[in-house]
C-alpha cells in the first residue's frame, strides 16, 4: 500500500497533476486577480469616503491607486 501510494504520488508529481494544475492555477490566477483588484477599489473607494471631499478631489487618481 505504502509503495503503491507513493508511485501514485510520484506520478502526480510528474505529468499527470501538470493538465489539472495547468486549469486549476489559472482559474486561481484570475479568483486572485479578481480578489486584488476588487479589494484594491473597495479600499481606494472606503479612502475616498472617509476622506474629506477637498483632498480627495485635489488627488489625481493616479497618486491615490497605488496598491
Amino acid at each position: 500500500k505504502e509503495f503503491r501510494a507513493r508511485q501514485t504520488a510520484q506520478a502526480l508529481r510528474r505529468g499527470e497533476l501538470n493538465l489539472l494544475q495547468a486549469k486549476n492555477w489559472r482559474r486561481l490566477g484570475a479568483m486572485i486577480y479578481h480578489t486584488l483588484t476588487i479589494g484594491a477599489a473597495r479600499r481606494e473607494l472606503n479612502r475616498r469616503a472617509t476622506q474629506p471631499t477637498t483632498t480627495s478631489t485635489l488627488q489625481p487618481i493616479s497618486t491615490t491607486m497605488r496598491f
